[in-house]
């Protein structure tokens, strides 16, 4: 350690917890009085944006932490609230007295008869509603956030946003108990367990089950949305099971707020559960709607491979991969997923929100489409293909490919007329060669417009039974010796290039095919033509 200040290993050794190491006395003693490394060491621990999260999180007075800066020797862990549970306590201590004496006790004018389960902030009842004879669940703030004004406002918000919300697939609130010793939220009891605890019991997802739930998600998450609400939680223990896998309800509101709302939850703020969170909540910038969609694709991943998508032995770890890593693909993990099933779940995972699906309508619609294709496959066409980032990587490898076979296939052509040799490769240039009379042919975007599928598929057509045409032409004697080989590389560019194909009406690809055509058509060139007789 220097004179004045800790050195960057110190540090580092600080952060790993190795306080066998003879200096770790006197570093700490440093760091008790020395500001500047306080303040490094806290920039090495996390970035600013982390400790906001932390500030309200770990506070029960949330604006009070907000108004000043936390004391930079605090070194907080980086944990958020959902992963910290509470204390365990007897929960009949916050009950009013029971009417009945096999009643555990009361939730205003609800009996309660025992609880059920628990998170990072609620705790959940079986109840039951005397008045109309049925059972129900009642959500109780937690005690130890109880005394926090700012935590009352968001649980009895919750209630309020899902209210607003009328959807077979959104759990409907019955009422709002506030006079109780905690607050409390009423809703239908689902005999049903979560999605999450089905995928733990029994494995892996059916693909036309995973369609069924993700249209069920999709148009309760597109009723919120319409009423300018984001979820911010979607995760399988957020999706109740009813009837099996037949239908479900989205839950816990608790991390809903209008889109325009900033009055609770500030921007740099992250809220929900790590796994499935979106990249932009991870970074604590504002979201929309479009962050419960990449959420709904973490679901939809978790019931196809039975695996998290990001995982990490910390929250920060799992946080910094939800930002920046690529999951395992999910037909490596289980191969019986379909490629189209995995082409939505790629769409929806996509890193920027200008990636995915426009809107959980466009979804739902979506695999409505799918899933009648999947019941009735020789009757219903599948939808679309969709273009993810995935595809359009391998998509530029298949067209980079076919490019430079067909380029070399015409400097081999242009060699061979015009009596010269075609460059090594080492002296080939690095640009892409100005071919003369091929590409000035090419319409442009502009003049193309809006390419029909009829047009690709008749362009396309044509180009196949040209070159099989070719293949199978028997040589005449002054075809050039190369000739056979030319052929079978011009093949090989059309083949890679059916192999991109993404969209039905992609102007670039109906370019791409027509420059496969012109290429085509020197070769044709070079044929020598029978005499006659011949």
């Amino acid at each position: 350690m220097s004179t004045n200040h800790c050195d960057q290993q110190l540090l580092d050794r600080v952060l790993s917890d190795q306080s066998e190491h003879p200096d770790s006395a006197d570093v700490i003693a440093h760091l008790s009085h020395c500001t500047a490394c306080q303040e490094r060491l806290d920039l090495l621990a996390a970035d600013s944006s982390w400790w906001e999260c932390t500030r309200e999180y770990l506070s029960e007075e949330t604006e009070a932490t907000l108004a000043g800066p936390s004391p930079p020797h605090t070194l907080i862990l980086p944990v958020l609230a959902e992963s910290t549970p509470p204390p365990p306590l007897a929960i009949d201590e916050y009950l009013d007295p029971p009417s009945h004496p096999e009643m555990l006790g009361r939730v205003g004018k609800y009996d309660v008869e025992r609880e059920i389960g628990r998170g990072g902030m609620s705790i959940v009842l079986r109840g039951f509603d005397s008045e109309l004879n049925r059972p129900v669940a009642i959500k109780l703030l937690a005690p130890h956030l109880a005394s926090s004004g700012i935590a009352r406002q968001r649980f009895i918000r919750e209630a309020r946003a899902a209210a607003a919300v009328v959807h077979d697939h959104v759990i409907t609130i019955h009422g709002i108990e506030t006079e109780s010793k905690l607050p409390a939220i009423v809703m239908p009891l689902i005999a049903g367990p979560s999605l999450h605890g089905h995928v733990e019991r029994h494995g892996t997802v059916d693909p036309i089950d995973i369609a069924r739930i993700g249209i069920q998600i999709a148009a309760g998450l597109s009723a919120a949305h319409a009423q300018g609400l984001v979820h911010r939680d979607i995760k399988p223990a957020n999706i109740l099971l009813e009837n099996g896998l037949s239908r479900v309800q989205i839950t816990d509101f608790g991390l809903a707020r209008a889109a325009h709302d900033a009055n609770l939850t500030q921007t740099s703020v992250i809220t929900g559960t790590p796994h499935f969170m979106s990249p932009e909540q991870a970074e604590g910038d504002t979201i929309d709607h479009r962050s419960d969609l990449f959420s709904l694709g973490s679901v939809l991943y978790f019931m196809a491979t039975g695996q998290l998508p990001f995982t990490g032995t910390t929250t920060m770890g799992v946080l910094r991969k939800v930002y920046k890593a690529t999951p395992t693909r999910i037909r490596e993990l289980n191969p019986l997923i379909p490629q189209r099933l995995e082409s939505v779940i790629d769409k929806l995972m996509e890193k920027s929100p200008d990636d995915r699906f426009e809107t959980a309508s466009e979804l739902r619609q979506y695999l409505s489409d799918y899933l009648a294709h999947l019941q009735q496959p020789t009757a219903r066409k599948p939808p679309r293909r969709l273009l993810t980032s995935a595809i359009r990587d391998r998509r530029r490898k298949w067209v980079l490919g076919s490019l430079a076979i067909v380029i070399g296939l015409l400097a081999v052509l242009f060699a061979s007329r015009t009596g010269t040799q075609p460059k090594s490769a080492v002296e080939r240039p690095t640009a892409r060669p100005v071919i003369p009379d091929i590409d000035a042919s090419l319409p442009t975007f502009a003049e193309l417009g809006v390419v029909s599928s009829q047009s690709i598929d008749q362009e396309l057509a044509q180009v196949t039974t040209e070159v099989n045409a070719l293949e199978q032409r028997p040589p005449l004697p002054e075809t050039p010796s190369n000739f056979p080989q030319e052929v079978s590389q011009l093949a090989a560019a059309l083949s890679a290039l059916e192999e991109s194909r993404i969209a039905e009406t992609d102007s670039t690809f109906y370019i791409e095919v027509q420059s496969i055509n012109a290429a085509l058509q020197q070769l044709e060139q070079t044929i020598p033509q029978p005499s006659p007789g011949f």
